[in-house]
């Protein structure tokens, strides 16, 4: 799958800096779920490639976001590192 540099600018990511660090398929809905670290950006697209959301990540709450999956149940987890810190998962549960 691929993002062209029209896609991106209109989701607010300089193509410049769209370096994915995680990328995962939701079980329910089909759709790919792409983490930017370097941008502190979730990216929602379908199975076209057309993005439907994307959302700028507190760097407070996801300070070097690596990581992400999904449970069965659709949870979504996000793994985060960085600034010398121990590593941690954050679940968001998955609600129609």
């Amino acid at each position: 799958m691929s993002l062209n540099d029209e896609q991106l600018k209109a989701a607010g990511i300089d193509p410049k800096t769209y370096k994915p660090s995680g990328i995962a398929v939701h079980p329910i809905t089909g759709e790919w779920y792409i983490l930017n670290s370097a941008g502190k950006r979730l990216l929602i697209t379908n199975r076209q490639a057309k993005i439907i959301y994307s959302e700028l990540l507190d760097p407070k709450q996801f300070r070097q976001p690596e990581g992400i999956c999904f449970a069965p149940s659709g949870d979504l987890f996000i793994a985060s590192e960085g600034d010398g810190k121990k590593g941690y998962i954050l679940k968001f549960e998955y609600r129609k």
